[in-house]
């Protein structure tokens, strides 16, 4: 199987460097995560490629979307979105939701602006209406931030609660950080720390940092930096950036733990190999002011350099 996995995005990134290292700036801060289903599925076993193509040949539609998820990954063949499409659309002409779902995937991450996201949309929409709950989740998110349809809160909440009724973790953590900002439903800390709290114990990992993010602040529940640091980093173990780069805020500042730069630099490190622009850039901030390292322009000037790459490409994928 390959996994499905999140794609992030970033709230409140208020970061500033002081006399020491790092601090979060106030309010539900750092790096607050926002989860979509963002690479395709397969639920093939494993086979050779040519296995798979000798079923997929006889109609089999979990092969066609092996095939696919192979082809779009590049894994034991070239990389070729072209052939994964092919495949896809087989085994989505037979009536398989995930090959939808990695079709609307394909067509959002295609760079193609407001055409690519009506048409992730048109295939997130068939994928949920055959009762595939991350499609309805992204379905959600395109409805969240009017991407490929006019822009309803409503439609947004209708859809993460059809998601979450098939327990899915990202229709949970959307609706909770739809709680937490009070955008299109009354503003409520409990309700966001319940689903939190249910998306994170069935593994999700940007939950599990948001929750961390409300011990940290004491919203709807006791305030505890322990507690706070404990979920980041069971969060940090499942590869979130944004609860890497939170561990590193800890650190810098005693939050919860003794201060310890050189903890902080690595957790940044880690953070910002993992994605985190924020990190990126603080680590060219503190190398060019030599904080906590040994001052060096050459690996300021690198960081600096794969921050604004990274934006450039945030950028090109945003609506």
């Amino acid at each position: 199987m390959i996994a499905t996995n999140k794609q992030v995005k970033r709230f409140g990134k208020a970061v500033l460097l002081l006399g020491g290292l790092l601090v979060a700036g106030s309010g539900i801060a750092a790096e607050l995560s926002v989860a979509a289903s963002n690479q395709v599925s397969s639920i093939t076993p494993a086979k050779t490629i040519d296995e798979l193509i000798k079923a997929a040949n006889t109609g089999d539609a979990d092969a066609m979307l092996g095939l696919g998820a192979i082809h779009y990954k590049g894994i034991g063949v070239v990389q070729n979105n072209s052939e994964a499409i092919r495949w896809f659309l087989q085994a989505a002409d037979l009536g398989h939701s995930d090959a939808m779902f990695n079709l609307g995937i394909i067509y959002l991450q295609s760079g193609g602006g407001f055409q690519g996201d009506i048409e992730a949309v048109g295939w997130y929409r068939k994928a949920a209406d055959l009762g595939n709950a991350d499609a309805m989740s992204n379905l959600g998110l395109m409805y969240e931030e009017g991407r490929g349809v006019a822009q309803s809160y409503n439609e947004a909440i209708r859809w993460y609660r059809k998601a979450i009724e098939l327990d899915n973790a990202y229709g949970m953590l959307n609706l909770a950080n739809m709680y937490v900002h009070g955008r299109g439903i009354a503003q409520n800390d409990r309700e966001a720390v319940a689903l939190y709290r249910k998306a994170a114990n069935l593994g999700d990992a940007g939950a599990m940092q948001n929750l961390g993010m409300m011990y940290q602040h004491g919203r709807a529940v006791n305030q505890s930096y322990s507690e706070a640091m404990n979920w980041y980093i069971k969060s940090a173990e499942l590869g979130e950036p944004g609860a890497m780069f939170n561990i590193a805020i800890a650190y810098a500042n005693g939050l919860g733990v003794v201060t310890d730069d050189k903890k902080a630099v690595h957790w940044l490190r880690k953070a910002a190999d993992s994605g985190s622009i924020n990190a990126m850039n603080i680590l060219s901030r503190i190398y060019k002011e030599g904080r906590g390292v040994p001052q060096s322009d050459i690996e300021a000037e690198k960081w600096l350099h794969k921050a604004k790459e990274a934006e450039q490409k945030q950028a090109a994928l945003a609506p």
